[in-house]
């Protein structure tokens, strides 16, 4: 089991270790109960984009969202059920060109927020362009 103290802290210094996330903002921490807590924590990725992680856990299930947004949502990695067709399900990832499609994440942070940061820095050029096009 993690605490909301641990995990806080665990998204917070990742974001913060990251040279593509600056001013890093816990937008919320709330517990509910001890085993029972939601956090949404939010950087600046330059070109006017951020990065937003925001994690719910019960009792050891964690749902999550990592996206990617300047004026709209360019990216999200999350595991709301709703694509059952999805290989990875409930886990998914909407990709640059609206399409969802399979993830490789599973829903623990410690292994799936590097992961996502990785794909972000190596794909950064992309995201910056498909903003720029969203804003025309």
């Amino acid at each position: 089991m993690t605490t909301l103290a641990r995990l806080l802290a665990f998204v917070q210094k990742t974001l913060e270790a990251n040279s593509l996330c600056k001013n890093v903002m816990i937008l919320e921490a709330v517990e509910f109960a001890p085993e029972q807590f939601r956090l949404k924590v939010r950087s600046d990725l330059g070109s006017g984009i951020k990065f937003q992680a925001y994690i719910y856990a019960n009792r050891g299930y964690i749902d999550y969202g990592y996206q990617v947004f300047g004026g709209i949502t360019l990216l999200r990695w999350d595991n709301k059920e709703e694509f059952f067709s999805i290989a990875t399900f409930p886990h998914h990832h909407h990709n640059l060109d609206a399409e969802v499609v399979a993830s490789s994440l599973s829903g623990q942070p410690e292994n799936d927020l590097p992961q996502v940061l990785d794909w972000i820095a190596q794909h950064f050029d992309q995201i910056r362009e498909a903003n720029k096009r969203e804003k025309r």
